[in-house]
């Protein structure tokens, strides 16, 4: 009867392990998954900031010396 009872115990702590694992492995993907969104839509940022400074210095350069007319 004490063998059956230590064996369940061991086969219940196993299973809290194996679920702990998975549980781990799941939060680790997930926090994986919005690093790379955060460090996408980083460097989307850069690019939209970068344009917009291109177009900015693009109209100041008009302004200061103006296309000749036709």
């Amino acid at each position: 009867m004490l063998v059956a009872l230590v064996g369940l115990v061991l086969i219940l702590l196993s299973g809290r392990c194996v679920y702990a694992q998975i549980e781990a492995d799941r939060q680790a993907e997930i926090a994986r998954t919005r690093r790379a969104q955060r460090q996408a839509q980083a460097r989307i940022n850069r690019m939209a900031a970068s344009a917009i400074h291109q177009m900015i210095d693009t109209a100041r350069r008009s302004r200061i010396d103006p296309p000749s007319p036709r």
